[in-house]
């Protein structure tokens, strides 16, 4: 289990309670026990590889989302244009319409 530190150490650390551990904490018959086999072996090579390529997919992802995010912002930008436009030359088709109006009197 854990053991107390003497007094004095106590007091050196400020009368805090430290806790040690009594030895290394190894269950399953050790290290010398563990099967290691080729497909551990290759999964562990592979894996900063297959870590590189999930980041890169992400990255795309994220770009083409940015793309169609960044086209949806230029052709809303380009209808309100539009808009702005169609209104003026309706202003201008009354203000034309009215001057015909007036010279026909």
């Amino acid at each position: 289990m854990y053991r107390r530190k003497s007094k004095s150490n106590r007091e050196k650390s400020g009368g805090a309670k430290v806790r040690l551990r009594r030895g290394p904490r190894c269950w399953g018959g050790g290290v010398d026990k563990f099967n290691i086999d080729k497909s551990l072996i290759h999964s562990f090579r592979n894996a900063h590889s297959l870590y590189k390529d999930e980041m890169k997919t992400q990255k795309n992802a994220a770009e083409r989302e940015d793309e169609i995010r960044f086209q949806n912002k230029r052709k809303q930008s380009e209808i309100h244009e539009l808009e702005a436009k169609r209104e003026k030359m309706l202003a201008e088709a009354s203000k034309i319409s009215a001057e015909i109006e007036d010279l026909k009197k």
